[in-house]
């Protein structure tokens, strides 16, 4: 029977991880990745286009398009905080390290990065990805 805890879920919840109520709104755009040896370096456009200040968690997640081995359908790899006036726009760069990628390989008793591509997502919850990127990892 496959596991059928969160990491495996494919329903839809009510309170998504990540998921907060602000009085403001926000957009993302124009997003890059780039890939520097063990790390990714994602950047983003946030602007506030709401009627008030507010603070935004932007968060990076990360999926196996074509996974080999049994792994979560994607998985939280970075975080940022930014606060933002009204009509406001921040380029915000989140770095991740490449070992959030990694899974627990049971015949070779390691952790290995399972090489190929990933979605990144980015978003304000689990399930609020409003930009997402193939990224080729080597």
């Amino acid at each position: 029977m496959k596991d059928r805890t969160y990491k495996y879920f494919t329903g839809e919840v009510l309170y998504p991880f990540g998921f907060g109520l602000g009085y403001s709104q926000f957009d993302y755009s124009n997003l890059k990745l780039q890939q520097f040896d063990n790390k990714i370096e994602v950047t983003i456009d946030v602007n506030n286009n709401g009627e008030f200040s507010g603070e935004e968690v932007i968060q990076v997640y990360a999926k196996k398009t074509d996974s080999k081995v049994a792994q979560p359908l994607k998985r939280l790899v970075g975080f940022k905080r930014v606060s933002l006036k009204k009509g406001v726009s921040e380029i915000v760069e989140i770095r991740i390290d490449t070992q959030w990628l990694k899974y627990w390989d049971v015949e070779k008793q390691q952790y290995l990065i399972e090489p190929g591509e990933y979605e990144i997502q980015v978003g304000s919850s689990s399930e609020d990805n409003r930009v997402k990127q193939i990224l080729n990892l080597k």
